[in-house]
């Protein structure tokens, strides 16, 4: 999965975002952390599919992860295992 270039809601937000699409999903890959101390400590993902209509954001789960790589991992395992569960 080929992810965006970090970007950023607004050009004074603290955290930024990545983009990328696997299988049908649009995945988001964003930073978090204390946003009052502007400091970065860990990301997270959502999904979002149109075809399998389903949304999920691993904070419901609290799944925080320390690096993108790690995130990025989990977010093709996670819709790998959504998409054999529920075959169309």
């Amino acid at each position: 999965m080929k992810l965006s270039k970090r970007m950023q809601y607004r050009s004074f937000d603290a955290f930024g975002f990545y983009k990328g699409r696997y299988k049908n999903f649009e995945i988001t890959i964003a930073e978090g952390g204390d946003a009052w101390k502007r400091i970065h400590q860990y990301f997270y993902v959502s999904f979002n599919s149109d075809k399998y209509d389903k949304r999920y954001n691993s904070l419901w789960d609290n799944e925080k992860f320390e690096t993108i790589d790690e995130a990025k991992e989990y977010a093709m395992n996670w819709v790998d295992t959504y998409i054999k569960e529920n075959k169309k």
